[in-house]
């Protein structure tokens, strides 16, 4: 009896080809998938993942640069904006750090001078006295108020002719000694600190503070108070521009605090907000290396899986 042909099997189970691809029959016809093509899928899958591990790894090297040098800059290929507006603040930053020791400097002067001032006043505190014991006192006291008047007297002439600061005479002062920019760009004297404390005490004030002939310390008076009315003009003068100038470096330090902290806002990182920034990136790099060795462990399996080895 002839065999009888059969249809075409319908079935859904994969067989191997002798062409080494998986084949499906149904219907007749041939369907096949190669096995490069998954793991072409595969590769490509490992190629995204390395690329999202590089990102990551870079943002974590640009977070270490940031934290290692303290800024949220390098360069003006960063962030130009904020570079430029930083360099600006630096500018003003230094203008009133070149005038700041220059008010230091006369801060000095102008203490030295009150305090030379002091001691003129002293001085003439104790001559007063001595003209007022004088006429009472008998020849031997009279005589030692004389001596000890008279030295006083040249210790003045000493005080006036070598209190001097910078190479200005601050005792004897007639005209402007000194002028202090109070501002970057003074132009004009409006924007200086023009120092001229004044006569505390001149060489007229000696002349009539020396008994001349028909005159003794007793006689005195007169002249004592009137180089003290001076001697106190010249120190309330001193006290009024060391006031003013104390008043001029306080503006000057707030205004150059003020610059740094603004430009420490631009240029400085905020340590905690990169340390959260740090600690993410880091575990978003360790995943990604993680997800590639994954995946090249599932790349070996399936080629394992397909008779191929690796």
């Amino acid at each position: 009896m002839p065999i009888k042909k059969l249809g075409t099997v319908d079935s859904k189970l994969p067989a191997l080809c002798n062409s080494g691809k998986f084949c499906v029959r149904r219907y007749g016809r041939q369907k096949s998938q190669g096995r490069c093509g998954m793991v072409s899928s595969i590769n490509s899958s490992a190629y995204s993942l390395a690329g999202i591990y590089n990102q990551n790894n870079s943002a974590l090297s640009q977070t270490l640069l940031r934290l290692a040098s303290g800024k949220n800059f390098q360069s003006p290929s960063d962030d130009l904006i904020g570079y430029f507006r930083s360099q600006d603040l630096e500018q003003q930053y230094q203008k009133y750090n070149q005038i700041k020791p220059d008010m230091q400097e006369w801060k000095t002067g102008l203490d030295t001078a009150a305090t030379a001032g002091e001691e003129v006043n002293s001085s003439l505190q104790r001559m007063q006295e001595l003209s007022k014991l004088y006429p009472t006192a008998d020849a031997s006291a009279q005589a030692s108020y004389t001596a000890e008047y008279n030295a006083i007297v040249s210790d003045l002439t000493s005080t006036i002719s070598n209190t001097a600061f910078d190479g200005f005479k601050l005792l004897n002062s007639t005209t402007t000694i000194k002028k202090i920019d109070i501002t970057p760009d003074a132009t004009t004297d409006a924007q200086r600190l023009l120092i001229n404390p004044g006569e505390a005490i001149t060489a007229a004030h000696l002349t009539a503070l020396t008994p001349g002939a028909g005159q003794n310390v007793g006689t005195m008076g007169a002249a004592i108070t009137d180089a003290t009315t001076d001697v106190g003009m010249f120190q309330g003068n001193i006290a009024a521009y060391a006031a003013g100038l104390q008043s001029h470096l306080n503006i000057t330090d707030s205004i150059m605090q003020n610059t740094q902290s603004v430009k420490a806002s631009i240029t400085d990182i905020d340590q905690v907000k990169e340390m959260l920034t740090y600690t993410q990136e880091d575990i978003r790099s360790q995943i990604s290396m993680a997800m590639m060795a994954q995946a090249n462990v599932s790349q070996r399996s399936m080629l394992y899986l397909y008779g191929l080895k690796p």
